[in-house]
């Protein structure tokens, strides 16, 4: 059996593929100037990619702290009448439908978004904020009837550290 591949090197040649038609090496071993000029833009430039990944990567962990923060007022604005303001997001508002035209959070938006999720959900809606009365007598602490029962003062407590009656 014959080969009838051809040589991709010599495929690539005829086809004037330009990697291939880099500048030769003299007969010294020495490349020509033109491709050692190329070395130090390729440095460059790559440093230069470097420094662009690591821009983006610092510019995309600002840009989700920025949003955790929005996320965090707009939960804050929605807290007095929601029982959990995260059920904001989960009624379907998103960040930003909640900015105004600057970009900043808007409550007036923030209130209207929490109008329509209550509408929606009224069972979400935070109760009065008043204090339940406790259940019967179940107190944590001293109480003033367990206080009037104690009869050892603060002197007789020190006194009966110290060793006197």
């Amino acid at each position: 059996m014959s080969d009838t591949t051809a040589d991709p090197t010599t495929e690539a040649t005829e086809q004037g593929d330009p990697i291939e038609q880099q500048e030769p090496q003299t007969e010294t071993g020495e490349t020509s100037e033109t491709e050692s000029e190329q070395q130090p833009g390729n440095r460059e430039a790559a440093k230069y990619r470097r420094q662009l990944r690591s821009t983006e990567t610092e510019r995309d962990a600002l840009r989700e702290r920025v949003t955790t923060y929005e996320r965090t007022e707009v939960e804050r604005l929605a807290a007095d009448r929601l029982a959990d303001p995260s059920d904001l997001w989960t009624g379907g508002a998103d960040l930003e439908s909640l900015r105004s035209e600057d970009g900043a959070i808007d409550p007036e938006k923030v209130r209207k978004a929490v109008d329509s999720v209550l509408e929606s959900h009224p069972h979400w809606q935070r109760g009065s904020r008043a204090a339940r009365p406790p259940a019967g007598s179940l107190y944590s602490g001293a109480t003033g009837s367990t206080v009037g029962r104690l009869q050892t003062t603060w002197s007789q407590a020190f006194a009966a550290a110290g060793g006197e009656q």
